[in-house]
């Protein structure tokens, strides 16, 4: 699978995004970029996603253009330190406040550069938006991926993902790193993945991916489409389809099989033990089926982490985990 990929510049103020979260730092990294990542494969759909990399060393747009392009000088290369990538969740953003001080705060914790960015139709990123499309995340993850070892030339060492950004950070988990270190004994680079707040989804029980009303399902019938306002205010408006309503239910234990199996790859699970949007029984259910698991509940925690009341507890647990599977010191 090859890749082509561009970096522009980042138009706009990457901390205002009309309908979305608000973006709140406590800290801000001295050294932040944001920038668009176009990506190109013959005979797929072209990406162009916003994202931001926070780093202590200052990276330049222009480092990231000569890199994506090939036309690094000796010595203009960015330092290969590891990179963490963090993934958001639905209707969010990569600058949501969570998701911001979660990157500044492991800036400090962790020796490596910290990436976020918007999946496709979300945020500041391009393309059509769906409420809940995980082939297309995953794609879009993969991308990232590959912009970061083969472009950037450093490694991915950690993926962090909260609620639907957690499916893709365990498929690519599963269905990529374990499966390669299983079927082609091929060592895996990134063992270290964060699940905040992730669903475990049975088809079995869930017969749909969608939580609509009952008269939202009914306009989606009748018209095809539906208009749902953002619950962050403003003008925004997300057009839900009918594809929306009959999008498959993902098959969770499939999705993670090869994680059931001893491998060298390590998940952690934090999730709010008062979740009103994916209960923690979701959690508990991650802790039985992956082989090598810790589970961290915290109590009054609901979805979105009630702001930044639990934020130093999850970076502090996410820095310990990451450690212990690295082997480094505190």
């Amino acid at each position: 699978m090859s890749y082509q990929h561009a970096v522009k510049s980042f138009v706009g103020d990457p901390a205002q995004c009309m309908g979305y979260p608000p973006t709140l730092v406590r800290k801000k990294p001295k050294h932040e970029v944001n920038f668009m990542l176009t990506t190109k494969q013959r005979g797929q759909r072209e990406s162009v996603l916003a994202c931001s990399l926070a780093s202590r060393e200052g990276i330049t747009l222009e480092q990231l253009q000569k890199h994506a392009w090939g036309l690094l000088n000796p010595g203009e290369e960015i330092k290969a330190k590891p990179v963490v990538i963090i993934c958001h969740g639905v209707m969010s953003w990569r600058n949501q406040m969570l998701l911001t001080n979660i990157s500044s705060k492991s800036l400090m914790l962790l020796n490596a550069h910290i990436l976020r960015f918007d999946f496709t139709g979300n945020g500041h990123s391009m393309g059509g938006w769906k409420k809940l499309d995980y082939k297309r995340d995953y794609e879009d993850l993969y991308r990232v991926i590959d912009f970061v070892n083969n472009s950037l030339g450093c490694q991915i060492k950690c993926i962090i993902g909260h609620s639907k950004g957690a499916a893709a950070a365990l498929n690519y988990a599963s269905n990529h790193v374990a499966k390669q270190e299983s079927e082609l004994e091929k060592d895996a680079v990134c063992k270290c993945f964060v699940n905040l707040s992730g669903w475990y989804s049975d088809p079995k029980v869930d017969t749909s991916t969608n939580d609509f009303s009952e008269d939202e399902e009914a306009e989606l019938y009748l018209k095809g489409f539906v208009d749902l306002q953002s619950p962050w205010g403003g003008d925004k408006v997300f057009k839900a389809t009918l594809q929306d309503l009959s999008d498959t239910v993902p098959n969770t234990a499939e999705e993670i099989s090869y994680l059931t199996k001893d491998s060298s790859v390590r998940v952690l699970t934090i999730h709010g033990e008062e979740d009103e949007g994916v209960p923690v029984k979701n959690a508990y259910r991650f802790d039985e089926e992956i082989a090598n698991h810790k589970l961290h509940v915290i109590p009054k925690a609901r979805h979105n982490y009630n702001g930044l009341m639990f934020v130093d507890e999850i970076t502090s647990e996410i820095a310990s985990f990451y450690k212990s599977v690295y082997d480094i010191e505190s």
